[in-house]
């Protein structure tokens, strides 16, 4: 009898998965992939890597556009393992929010569609209204609001420096160095820092 991979069985996710996961990939996806794609042949007709996205079986039986790709692997759980690289459509924001939303309530969209209840549709309207009013607001907004908004503040729970932070003081200076990725680049910055050592 042929062996079968475990990840290909249709209740894979449904078990505690492993820390290792054999991933299929029907087409060359990612730099890694994308650089070995160059030593085969037809290579010319690939666009750039950003013109591809990831597509999946979800676990509703639906083809599923993956734009996040930080998502993990468990969070989606590929049918098979499955991940196959097809080329961008246009702009589908409303086939991925419907996916989204389609997870949440455990069911397809496209069997509410068929819904003719003017309740359901009264709320969808209004909820897409409010959600495009909140876009244009965060699009309104300064980039130092945008960058609050998307990172926000972790305030620590006395004003007490870390141990960890305060060993590392160079004569009462924090030194912050930050690094530009594939560049050599790099800007130092010493921030002074106010404390009292214990």
């Amino acid at each position: 009898m042929v062996h079968i991979p475990s990840t290909y069985t249709y209740d894979f996710w449904a078990k505690t998965p492993t820390e290792v996961v054999e991933l299929t990939c029907l087409m060359p996806n990612g730099v890694d992939l994308w650089d070995e794609a160059s030593k085969y042949p037809l290579h010319g007709i690939l666009k750039d890597a950003q013109s591809y996205v990831f597509s999946y079986i979800n676990s509703n039986a639906e083809a599923e556009e993956l734009r996040d790709e930080t998502r993990r692997l468990c969070d989606i759980k590929p049918f098979c393992s499955v991940l196959k690289v097809i080329e961008r459509e246009g702009i589908k924001n409303d086939r991925n929010l419907d996916a989204q939303i389609g997870h949440i309530i455990g069911k397809g969209l496209h069997e509410f569609a068929a819904l003719k209840n003017s309740e359901v549709n009264d709320f969808r309207w209004k909820m897409r209204v409010l959600g495009d009013e909140v876009a244009v607001a965060r699009q309104k907004k300064s980039w130092v609001e945008k960058v609050q908004y998307q990172y926000p503040l972790r305030l620590a729970p006395s004003p007490a420096i870390p141990k960890n932070i305060e060993c590392r003081l160079k004569d009462g200076n924090l030194v912050l160095v930050t690094k530009f990725r594939n560049t050599e680049s790099k800007i130092t910055y010493t921030l002074t820092i106010f404390h009292s050592s214990s």
